[in-house]
């Protein structure tokens, strides 16, 4: 708290801005401003609330209530208060560093002025009033208005059922916006006869809410628009209810897909046809019509503004997308149909009976980056734990309780596992969607899941398991309530895993289960292993095995620690004896375990090129170059050439990997090339460990005593510098041996 002589030095007249307008001069202080942002949440929340001729009165009552010091708003008011630009909310200034008008959130009057021409030149670039950016940007405009309409519609998806009518779906939608405040746009701007847009089977389009009754089977487009604070946000999605025909089920996924690749073209400076091309080769690829009278617009002010356009590959479109514009993507797949017909009533337009239409719609906002990168990146400045990021950066170990919290928190956004499908809790990305969020994730230093967990027995368990498997396994893995670990490798069973000898032999409804296993990463802190076990010794070997999934405190396991030369344990022994496990945790057939096993690689083996894992080590070779010529040091010409050297290659990796990937996520057949992403990788990865470690010379040498107190003398990530050079070793052997790999070139690329 400050002292009266502390606030009175801060006392001072404010001229109170409301969007941009002054409004009168009030006697204001630190104590009122951050009282405000504590009550409020925001100072534009205050002006919107409070009566503007009754300030200091307000002032007087929060002061009384006890309101005291704390929140960003209260700080960054301070800084702009007392200049003659117009006020700058922080809601607002967050969001310009966020797309990209400026690079930091000011500081001082220069900076302020700096960050004020750059928003009046966006101002005058976009054709918008202050007010309309303000909007687009604050937390108050697109953002909100968004999540009223996703919440409309999410609550119509979960009651929508057969016997249901359309108008008291569309009841519910109206209900959800009124909680939210926010209006229906069709209604508003329209006169529309409904809240929502509810259109059936072949209708595409603007079906009106009324006595139909929805039926099992039957294929529903709800959009939902609406207008909250005077921004509209606009979203729209074709689904079947009950039991979906195959073909009603792939035409409503294919659109979806088409929309999520468009997104990632978005980026201002490129031609407004990037995405027509992007929703072009979907429909292509699957055999689908794009609908061309019916589009995609701008939003804002109105629920239809420009850009107006047609979501297809139109060479002759040379509009460019700009920053700051609010655009939908709304594409309509149909099967065979290219012009939709309006119905009697005016507003419905259909298909002719017989005819699949489907529809996926999403609002966004055109910035410097592409749309997918913005959103995670701002995610990860908003949500990843400083001091996490930096352990990770160091190369400092991260504890299990750490792990599962992050875990828990990209859960919580729907982001833990990108690779699963939606059903299941993941995403439903693409590859190059993983690869950007890995390459995001990786540059940001955040820590890696469970690969266990996420990329290994998760996905088998969504392709193989019995629904009670998906329903008990699944969730836990998703919010770190449940750890696996690997049972691959036995003594005399590594490369050749298919000669493994643990055994299980059946009696009656368990398996009694036998054996050993190493190298297995992670068995200390794992609750279950899933492991291969030979449940047939006379077949061929991979034939005779089954893969298992077993609880880690089930009478008979014991896990024993294997160090590494540096005093850590990286790895376990697992031994079995006697092990009881039920069949119902068998995963897939009996003696078909081989064939999940090697499912767990799937389209993961086109993402072994450690691309993100490599641009992470090389920003930490830049950055420790950095601190040494801040230091005085001067750098060699070959060290300099071999930098360059490094990035230049991984430049070249990258854009194989992008271009193996594009490939792969278009249909192509994959053959060869992940072995050599692999091979080119890994050795990346150890050469830059090499590099950095001569850069630090022998403060990266690691300490004689193990836990010793010291006191680093070096850069902050020397301690443990040594440790991820021996530990990147292993890269070469790791998921299939550089020698095997070589092995897998020669075969299907040399004929040899």
């Amino acid at each position: 708290m400050l002292s009266d002589e502390e606030l009175e030095k801060l006392q001072r007249n404010v001229e109170i801005v409301r969007h941009g307008q002054k409004i009168r001069s009030v006697p204001v202080n630190a104590q009122f401003v951050l009282a405000v942002r504590a009550e409020y949440g925001s100072f534009a929340k205050f002006l919107a609330a409070w009566p503007q001729d009754d300030v200091v009165g307000l002032w007087a009552e929060l002061r009384a209530r006890g309101s005291r010091l704390g929140g960003q708003t209260g700080r960054y008011l301070l800084r702009f208060i007392g200049y003659d630009t117009p006020l700058l909310s922080a809601d607002v200034v967050q969001a310009l560093v966020a797309v990209g008008v400026v690079d930091k959130a000011p500081t001082g009057k220069r900076a302020l002025q700096q960050t004020q021409a750059a928003f009046s030149q966006w101002q005058e670039e976009s054709g918008c009033s202050y007010n309309r950016i303000s909007r687009v940007l604050a937390c108050s405009g697109l953002k909100h208005a968004g999540v009223a309409v996703r919440a409309a519609f999410d609550a119509m998806v979960e009651v929508c059922q057969p016997g249901m009518t359309t108008r008291e779906l569309d009841n519910v939608g109206a209900q959800v916006l009124k909680l939210h405040g926010a209006k229906s746009a069709p209604q508003l701007y329209y006169d529309f006869p409904g809240a929502t847009c509810i259109s059936i089977n072949e209708q595409a389009a603007h079906g009106i809410p009324g006595d139909t009754t929805i039926a099992d089977g039957d294929m529903i487009n709800i959009d939902v628009s609406a207008n909250l604070n005077g921004f509209v946000a606009d979203m729209g999605q074709s689904f079947v209810v009950g039991d979906a025909d195959p073909e009603q089920a792939r035409i409503c996924q294919a659109v979806k897909e088409a929309v999520d690749s468009a997104i990632t073209k978005v980026r201002s400076g490129r031609s407004l046809n990037v995405i027509g091309r992007a929703v072009q080769a979907v429909a292509d690829r699957e055999g689908y019509t794009i609908v061309q009278n019916l589009g995609s617009h701008g939003v804002g002010a109105s629920i239809h503004e420009e850009p107006s356009y047609i979501p297809f590959d139109n060479p002759k479109e040379t509009r460019q997308l700009t920053r700051g514009m609010v655009l939908t993507i709304e594409p309509f797949f149909s099967t065979g149909v290219v012009w939709v017909h309006e119905e009697d009533d005016g507003w419905t337009l259909s298909v002719p009976p017989g005819e699949l239409v489907a529809q996926f719609e999403h609002t966004i906002v055109v910035t410097d980056r592409d749309a997918l990168v913005a959103e995670i990146e701002e995610f990860l400045a908003r949500e990843l734990p400083g001091d996490l990021a930096e352990k990770v950066r160091c190369g400092a170990g991260v504890t299990k309780a750490e792990l599962a919290g992050w875990t828990r928190t990209l859960n919580a956004r729907g982001w833990a596992a990108p690779n699963w499908p939606v059903a299941d809790g993941g995403t439903g990305w693409n590859l190059m969607q993983r690869h950007i969020f890995d390459v995001a994730c990786r540059g940001a230093h955040a820590p890696q899941l469970s690969g266990f967990g996420f990329n290994m027995v998760g996905p088998a368990i969504a392709k193989y398991g019995s629904q009670a498997q998906r329903e008990y396994f699944l969730p836990k893995i998703l919010n770190a309530d449940l750890w696996f670990c690997q049972g691959y490798s036995e003594p005399q069973a590594g490369s050749d895993l298919a000669s493994l000898n643990t055994r299980a032999d059946r009696e009656g409804d368990e398996y009694v289960v036998n054996g050993q296993k190493i190298w297995t990463s992670a068995a200390e802190d794992a609750d279950w292993i899933f492991a291969l076990v030979r449940t047939n010794f006379d077949v061929q070997q991979q034939k005779g095995i089954s893969f298992l999934l077993m609880d880690m405190d089930d009478p008979g396991v014991t896990v024993k620690p294997l160090y590494a030369f540096n005093g850590k344990r990286l790895w376990n022994q697992v031994f079995f004896d006697n092990v009881r496990v039920p069949v119902s945790q068998r995963l897939g057939e009996e003696n078909r375990g081989w064939t999940v096993a090697k499912s767990l690689l799937g389209d993961e083996r086109l993402l072994v090129s450690r691309v993100a894992e490599n641009k992470r080590i090389l920003s930490v070779v830049k950055e420790t170059l950095d601190q040494q010529l801040a230091m005085g040091q001067t750098l060699p010409e070959a060290l300099a050439g071999e930098i360059s050297e490094l990035e230049i290659r991984l430049h070249a990796l990258e854009m194989t990997s992008l271009r193996i990937l594009t490939q792969a996520d278009a249909g192509g057949q994959i053959g060869a090339e992940p072995s050599m992403l692999k091979l080119k990788g890994s050795q990346l990865v150890q050469d830059q460990d090499e590099l950095l470690f001569r850069l630090i010379d022998y403060l990266a040498l690691p300490t004689d005593r193990k836990n010793a107190p010291r006191e680093a003398i070096g850069p902050d990530l020397s301690e443990y510098v040594a440790s991820g050079r021996y530990h990147h070793r292993g890269y070469t052997i790791a998921g299939g041996s550089s020698e095997v790999q070589h092995n897998i070139i020669a075969k299907q690329v040399l004929g040899l």
